[in-house]
């Protein structure tokens, strides 16, 4: 009788590890899943990201040319020409209006069409500019400008501004409306080198547009639920 209670016990006991290590080796398998499917998910949006954005794409101009391109880059480059302003004279000067005269595009490689042009100021604000006497390289890319801004400044103060311009032709025009001014004493104006960024791209993201999603699946090399929605605003 003894031995059947021993027994009885033994075998209880048997059942409750038997029942924790099954408990354990499902929540092992239930998260080894769950980080399986998530590593896959990171793989998946990952590949995609660098599809999209890590390069101009195959060919390169593939946003202006029709049939399937080899590869979908949205990824083009925008130019930046910091401007440097210095008061001289030790005085305040308040919503004065100078120039500077920038060589957008010696060579005319068409990097500079006129309604992607943006002035901004230290802290990122868009300035109000007029462009005065464009010359243009072909169409609206413009090869030199004068660039009539206006701004406060202290006495003895330097501030940097930021002209930015790209060869994209889907960019709204600036509403600038300042007059022509030749001269500004006391303020002397010094046009820096042109840096070369990378950004996103305006005209080949709308571009996706002409993309059905098989053609985009094809490109991509595997086919993954995504959803992309592009507006004009």
């Amino acid at each position: 009788m003894a031995t059947q209670i021993d027994f009885i016990i033994a075998v209880s006991v048997f059942l409750i590890f038997l029942g924790v290590i099954i408990n354990f080796l499902l929540d092992f398998l239930s998260n080894y899943f769950n980080i399986a499917g998530l590593s896959s998910l990171r793989a998946t949006a990952t590949g995609i990201f660098n599809a999209f954005y890590g390069s101009k794409g195959i060919p390169a101009n593939w946003w202006n040319r029709t049939g399937v391109p080899v590869k979908v880059g949205l990824v083009g480059d925008i130019y930046r020409r910091p401007i440097r302003a210095v008061e001289t004279s030790g005085s305040n000067r308040n919503n004065i209006s100078v120039n500077v005269t920038v060589l957008f595009d010696e060579s005319c490689d068409n990097k500079a069409w006129q309604s992607t042009l943006r002035l901004y100021d230290y802290n990122g604000t868009e300035v109000n500019m007029q462009l005065h006497n464009q010359t243009y390289c072909t169409s609206s890319y413009v090869k030199q400008a004068n660039v009539v801004f206006n701004f406060t400044i202290l006495g003895s103060q330097t501030q940097f501004y930021y002209l930015y311009y790209s060869p994209e032709n889907s960019v709204a025009l600036s509403n600038g409306t300042l007059e022509f001014n030749s001269t500004t004493p006391n303020v002397i104006r010094t046009v820096y080198p042109e840096e070369k960024l990378q950004t996103v791209s305006i005209d080949r993201l709308k571009s996706l547009r002409n993309l059905t999603y098989d053609q985009v699946v094809q490109i991509l090399g595997e086919k993954s639920n995504f959803y992309i929605e592009i507006s004009d605003t």
